[in-house]
């Protein structure tokens, strides 16, 4: 693995390149700059894994330095370890940063953000086209409908709690709002589970800045797509959350449950998004040949929407559970492990919405569900909510 540190104190970068190669012992190869421009032709001259850029420094700043890489080496991990950027200098970095943690930090810690960002997910890092493509994702589009509400409430009531939840109406921004949220980029790094949640820790005036930048708030072509993956995911957060209270009484495990079920499309977007020939082909195999969807994603680009929507919640620092119950809907329900709580209750809840709506034959799915003993009590407890969804 090759990792790039980017900082104009040069004592700072020199410890840090200690440290990590200390940690990473031999797997690990460090190289080194003291501004963005350097960094650049580093970039240019080695195929870099990961980068970790500072924000303050002379002639190319940080935050150049990320809008330089989404465009040119999109397939690199970009990671902002800061400690003295202005609100201005931040807000620049939202949408080409990866990650962003502040200073001070534990050289350990930053190992562990590092080896999460690129030993998950092999089937897309060891794929460039997709490794890129899923790489320069800075935004996702989302509705225009979403979108105008959200400006609306935040100028008229300025309800945190409704602005979470309308945010929650749109699986594009709910994503994006909770990768900055689990970030240090508005204060200390605290694990944020819940789209609500992730709001009331950003506060309503961060949001209306953000709500405010085109960029951030991106209206898609797809509209209907956007509505489906969207109206679908809210229903599966729905169902997975009423599994997961089914189990437990702990409330990180339900916001979990939920999150996941809620962002389990993703990946759909990105495809649909960044590359659009490539999503018209798999609809054709999907609407034509009638194969499962998975199966046609996988033909056509070497992976499936669960594993490119995973790695895109993983290297934006989303918790771990989330995006191991995102990425093991790609694996066949009955070899699923008990004890995986979260992606049990996503798994469950997916096969539950497609059974009760009849849109697929789905009847296999909930055969093989029943190797989870609770089951049918699960079916049960879902019951009350899909009626009242539809």
């Amino acid at each position: 693995m090759r990792v790039l540190l980017v900082d104009d104190e040069i004592q700072v970068l020199k410890g840090l390149r200690r440290n990590l190669s200390t940690l990473f012992d031999d797997s690990i190869e460090i190289f080194c700059a003291s501004e963005g421009s350097e960094a650049l032709e580093v970039c240019a001259q080695e195929p870099i894994d990961v980068v970790v850029t500072d924000m303050k420094m002379p002639t190319l700043d940080g935050a150049g330095l990320l809008e330089a890489m989404i465009k040119r080496f999109p397939q690199t991990i970009r990671i902002v370890l800061s400690g003295q950027a202005t609100r201005r200098d931040v807000l620049r970095a939202l949408l080409p940063m990866h990650q962003y943690l502040s200073k001070p930090c534990s050289s350990l810690f930053l190992k562990e953000v590092i080896e999460s960002a690129t030993s998950q997910f092999p089937i897309i890092r060891n794929n460039q086209t997709l490794c890129r493509m899923v790489g320069s994702v800075d935004s996702l589009p989302s509705s225009m409908k979403m979108v105008a509400r959200l400006r609306g409430e935040i100028q008229t009531a300025r309800d945190i709690e409704k602005v979470g939840a309308l945010i929650g109406d749109d699986i594009s921004v709910s994503a994006k709002i909770l990768q900055v949220a689990n970030s240090s980029a508005f204060g200390v790094k605290h694990e944020t589970y819940s789209v609500v949640d992730a709001a009331q820790h950003l506060g309503i005036e961060t949001i209306e800045y953000l709500s405010s930048i085109d960029e951030f708030l991106t209206i898609g072509n797809n509209q209907k797509l956007i509505t489906e993956l969207s109206e679908k995911g809210k229903a599966i957060s729905e169902l997975a959350g009423r599994i997961a209270e089914y189990e437990t009484d702990c409330e990180v495990q339900i916001s979990q449950a939920r999150s996941a079920g809620l962002l389990l499309d993703i990946g759909r977007l990105v495809i649909s998004e960044q590359m659009p020939e490539e999503s018209k082909a798999i609809d054709n195999l999907v609407d034509l040949n009638r194969m499962e969807r998975g199966a046609a994603e996988i033909e056509i680009l070497g992976a499936s929407h669960f594993d490119i929507g995973a790695y895109l919640l993983s290297i934006w620092g989303l918790p771990q559970a989330i995006v191991d119950a995102v990425g093991m809907q790609s694996t066949p329900i009955e070899t699923l492990p008990t004890d995986c709580a979260c992606s049990n209750a996503v798994a469950a809840a997916t096969a539950i919405y497609y059974s009760n709506r009849a849109k697929q034959n789905k009847t296999n799915d909930l055969g093989q569900l029943e190797h989870f003993r609770q089951f049918e009590n699960w079916q049960a407890t879902c019951t009350n909510e899909t009626e009242q969804l539809n």
